[in-house]
């Protein structure tokens, strides 16, 4: 396997923080939940699943009053 490949490949992946805060939140069902787990904010758990998101290209929560609910390609990916 050359360099190049793993450069590219690696380009490729989703930060891994990123999935670990998708783990979190599609696991409690709450942003403020996977935020306390993981010792950041709210709003840090948030960005990381939009960033997530925008790079997978498709929605992993229905975002709701107090909660969030797997997308079927959240349910998917988790």
């Amino acid at each position: 396997v050359t360099m190049s490949y793993m450069d590219s490949a690696a380009r490729h992946l989703p930060p891994l923080a990123a999935l670990r805060v998708f783990e979190a939140a599609g696991r409690l069902g709450r942003f403020v939940e996977a935020a306390e787990e993981l010792g950041m904010t709210p709003s840090a758990v948030s960005k990381g699943v939009r960033t997530l998101e925008d790079r997978l290209g498709v929605p992993l929560f229905h975002r709701e009053r107090n909660a969030v609910v797997l997308t079927r390609a959240g349910e998917d990916l988790l």
